[in-house]
């Protein structure tokens, strides 16, 4: 498969989904919003210039984890570096994207909502590993087109080595529902498990924090509430999902897309 070549057909079949231009704009500021990303591991981040489909920032980190220094390359660089047989999946769930934004969302709309997906990719030793990878739109024009949209990859293999192939479609404002999307449900199946799963705002935030290896004392005193009710929101957390723990809790959220 010509990975670039497919990517920049799919992008091109949905009109006004990339902006035409953005050269001219700066890198928006996004220490914000990479504090509010879900990184339960080594991770690196780039700014992607979606006009031009170039990286525009790429952090250190990248070079450590990816063997690959992103900034100033083609989106393809990127794409080499991903498993040629996950590639399939990753041109379905860019598809499914471009038409959530362009049939739902408005401009500023966009800026809310953070799309994920797990692939493998080649790390800096040229074994793969499997990554969550995590994008936020950082500026659009007025008609909605993306101009800058920022991309987390997070080393998840220690939790998780199998990839469930689903879309996760997130609200980060927490107003609006999440959105899990069986990319190929003909060809993978459905993930044990009650994929059918809601967690409140506050245990998603729970869960989020503890993959981050943060303590019970630690996450009571971010989110300003008793050890005691982090307590009780986890025993809830492990009864809904059915989990015997809160690694397998983790676990069990990435590979259905709740976090």
């Amino acid at each position: 498969m010509k990975k670039p070549i497919d990517i920049l057909e799919l992008y091109k079949g949905h009109q006004g989904y990339l902006a035409s231009r953005s050269d001219r704009i700066p890198i928006p500021k996004f220490e914000g919003v990479l504090g509010s990303i879900f990184t339960p591991g080594p991770y690196y981040y780039y700014v992607m210039d979606s006009a031009s489909l170039t990286f525009d920032y790429c952090s250190a980190s990248a070079q450590e984890i990816i063997g690959v220094d992103l900034t100033g390359t083609h989106l393809s660089s990127l794409l080499n570096v991903f498993h040629p047989e996950d590639m399939p999946f990753v041109y379905a769930s860019e598809d499914h994207v471009a038409k959530f934004i362009k049939a739902n969302l408005t401009a500023q709309d966009i800026l809310n909502y953070k799309f994920s997906y797990a692939i493998r990719e080649r790390t800096q030793d040229g074994t793969y590993k499997l990554f969550l990878m995590q994008t936020v739109t950082l500026a659009t024009n007025e008609e909605g087109a993306l101009e800058k949209v920022m991309g987390i990859h997070v080393d998840i293999s220690h939790i998780t080595d199998s990839n469930s192939y689903k879309l996760s479609i997130s609200d980060i404002t927490a107003e609006n529902s999440n959105f899990v999307i069986e990319v190929f449900p003909e060809r993978y199946g459905k993930e044990k498990g009650d994929p059918g799963v809601k967690f409140t705002k506050r245990e998603r935030e729970i869960i989020i924090l503890i993959g981050e290896g943060m303590t019970t004392k630690e996450i009571s005193d971010q989110l300003f509430v008793s050890e005691e009710t982090i307590v009780s929101h986890r025993k809830n957390m492990l009864y809904k999902s059915a989990c015997k723990n809160t690694a397998q809790l983790v676990a069990f959220c990435i590979k259905n897309g709740l976090i």
